[in-house]
């Protein structure tokens, strides 16, 4: 099977992943919506509030690490139960 290692590895990479693949287009579209003379302070406010929504739900799921045990221990176990929920409410 998986390794537990390689499992949460290949969330957090996956995840990078889509979130880039994601910011691009929605960039370029809003680029293209705002006034001629304002793309740049608009991708500026764009940028802004998309990293203070990683960094708010990057915070809000270290909260969330205390529901279910994911915990080094239980990766050596093989419990991946906690981890999948966390991915799957994520």
């Amino acid at each position: 099977g998986l390794s537990p290692f390689l499992f949460a590895l290949g969330d957090d990479a996956f995840a990078d992943f889509v979130g880039g693949i994601q910011f691009l287009p929605t960039t370029i579209m809003m680029v293209h919506l705002c006034p001629a003379g304002s793309e740049g302070a608009s991708y500026a406010m764009f940028t802004t509030m998309s990293n203070s929504a990683y960094s708010l739900a990057s915070a809000f799921s270290t909260l969330l690490l205390g529901v279910w045990d994911v915990s080094k221990d239980a990766m050596e176990r093989g419990d991946l139960t906690g981890m999948v929920n966390l991915t799957a409410l994520t």
